[in-house]
């Protein structure tokens, strides 16, 4: 029914070699079992693929700093999955059946969709036992002790074969990629679907040492170079795409329309920031009042 495919780290660091392990095995316990896909050519990554008899692809496209490219994993995807309906998730996401069971229904209905949704983060510091409900036990744990996630960023995507085209080199893990995503999908009338109510993904917490930290902050060169691909394929940045545009939802069986405050308030910033004119008078119109304030905090510190 669906292909899963990812891009592991690599399993050196302890932790994170069991939290890819929980939610990779987590993945095998989905009904039907799905085709599982692992890129990359990080250690550990070989050795789990073969210990689980899970497809490996090593050889995949990287930038500057050996961080993979997106753009080629999901060319790749395209021609070798088994299935037509594709999910990629990040490799700390725990999957439970109730996402086999939401897409099921949604690709009955739909012909084109992106399934998205916020997930849950939860500090699962050991292996977990898959014994029988083990799914049910950790999915009230979360609910007790777990925080579900602003809707800024996505952790997982379900979509079908050719549904998009020409995606840009995006380093995988650094930002702006998702929100690309997003947009896409959106600008090209395809339904962008919210199945946080329906799907139930967890996130196993772990640290971001991997990334390549500049001035202290995460603003990293490969996240800036993600928003260059934006500037360089004339996507505006100014308002990155988030869930927080999605306009249907799915609850109770079906896909419903909602536009709510947050989609309207986003609209209308978007509205102004894509019209030059009207962007660049509210801006000389501002410009007077952040120079007061400033003079005034200025003032205030002398």
């Amino acid at each position: 029914m669906i292909t899963i495919f990812t891009i592991p780290k690599s399993f050196t660091n302890p932790h994170i070699e069991i939290i890819q392990t929980n939610a990779i095995k987590s993945w095998l316990f989905l009904n039907p079992q799905p085709e599982i896909i692992l890129y990359g050519d990080d250690e550990g990554v070989d050795t789990i693929a073969n210990k689980l008899n899970i497809k490996h692809i090593p050889n995949i496209k990287k930038n500057e700093f050996g961080t993979p490219l997106l753009s080629d994993v999901f060319n790749n995807v395209e021609k070798i999955a088994k299935n037509d309906i594709l999910c990629y998730v990040n490799c700390d996401i725990i999957l439970l059946q109730d996402l086999i069971e939401t897409t099921k229904i949604i690709n009955e209905k739909e012909k084109k969709y992106l399934l998205l949704g916020q997930r849950w983060d939860y500090a699962q510091k050991d292996l977990i036992d898959f014994k029988l409900n083990w799914d049910k036990e950790l999915k009230e744990n979360v609910k007790s002790k777990g925080e579900l996630h602003l809707p800024a960023g996505s952790d997982y995507f379900i979509f079908k074969k050719e549904m998009f085209k020409n995606m840009p080199d995006f380093a995988v893990g650094r930002i702006g990629w998702d929100n690309w995503f997003i947009e896409y999908f959106i600008k090209n009338k395809i339904k962008v679907i919210n199945c946080t109510d329906s799907i139930f993904i967890i996130h196993q917490n772990h640290d971001y040492s991997h990334k390549k930290i500049l001035n202290n902050n995460t603003n990293d060169k490969e996240s800036l170079n993600n928003l260059k691909q934006f500037k360089q394929n004339n996507i505006d940045i100014k308002l990155l795409y988030t869930i927080d545009d999605v306009l249907y939802f799915f609850e109770k069986g079906k896909v419903v329309y909602k536009k709510g405050f947050k989609n309207i308030k986003r609209g209308i910033l978007r509205f102004i920031f894509d019209n030059k004119i009207i962007f660049y008078i509210l801006k000389t119109i501002l410009f007077p009042f952040k120079l007061i304030k400033r003079i005034i905090k200025r003032d205030k510190q002398c």
